[in-house]
């Protein structure tokens, strides 16, 4: 990845509980910042947990592994064969209707903005195609494919 790459960061205030998508340059990516609310420590949301007291660390990237804030798994998506309709869990519910789920993972480098989990669920609220909804997180750009 060249050093002009861009993409969003999701921060989240560990004091007010502000949640914002930033677009940030690769070379002027931080992990913590302030938050634009109320001062607090404003941190990318695959950070947090490193930064609150009390919790323990399982992995380098300062998350317990498969546990989200609230204690509960992120992301479940389960196949009872090749074929089958996959049930989808995301923070802890059950995501019905669905239209497309799509995850993929890549190795971090070792660099901000670099590998991650890309996350893409379409489904239609309460049944309704009316009322489509949709759970997305896609942690680095076209370029860095």
């Amino acid at each position: 990845m060249s050093g002009n790459t861009e993409g969003y960061v999701v921060y989240e205030c560990l004091h007010c509980g502000k949640e914002e998508r930033v677009f940030v340059k690769k070379k002027e990516y931080v992990e913590v910042t302030v938050c634009p609310g109320c001062n607090g420590a404003f941190v990318d949301k695959w950070c947090t947990l490193k930064y609150r007291k009390g919790v323990p660390s399982n992995n380098s990237y300062g998350n317990p592994k498969h546990v989200n804030d609230s204690g509960s798994k992120l992301l479940v998506i389960e196949l009872d064969d090749i074929d089958s309709v996959p049930r989808v869990f995301y923070k802890g519910e059950e995501i019905k209707s669905k239209i497309h789920v799509g995850f993929d993972y890549r190795t971090r480098g070792g660099k901000p903005l670099e590998g991650g989990n890309a996350i893409h669920i379409e489904h239609a609220n309460k049944g309704s195609v009316n009322d489509i909804r949709t759970v997305k997180h896609k942690p680095w750009n076209s370029e860095g494919r």
